[in-house]
């Protein structure tokens, strides 16, 4: 896994639907402290940074099709019947 360092900059996903640009001001412990283009900041552990909106973009849908399967069910089977 790839290490990020101060000064890059970075994309995380906000409550699972809001894709954040960001950049690295440090890194303690573990945690990442990210300033935000528009203001504030927070830590945030490895897991949660992303090197591209397009990486994060893709997390978004991936956990939108782990938590709506009988909407995914559906989708698939009324494409079979046509």
């Amino acid at each position: 896994m790839e290490q990020f360092r101060k000064g890059d900059t970075v994309y995380i996903v906000e409550s699972e639907r809001i894709v954040r640009k960001g950049i690295i001001m440090k890194c303690t412990g573990g945690l990442y402290l990210l300033k935000f283009d528009g203001g504030g900041g927070t830590y945030v552990k490895r897991h949660r940074l992303y090197h591209s909106e397009e990486e994060a973009q893709g997390e978004i849908n991936r956990v939108r099709k782990l938590r709506n399967p009988v909407l995914n069910y559906c989708d698939v089977r009324l494409n079979i019947g046509r």
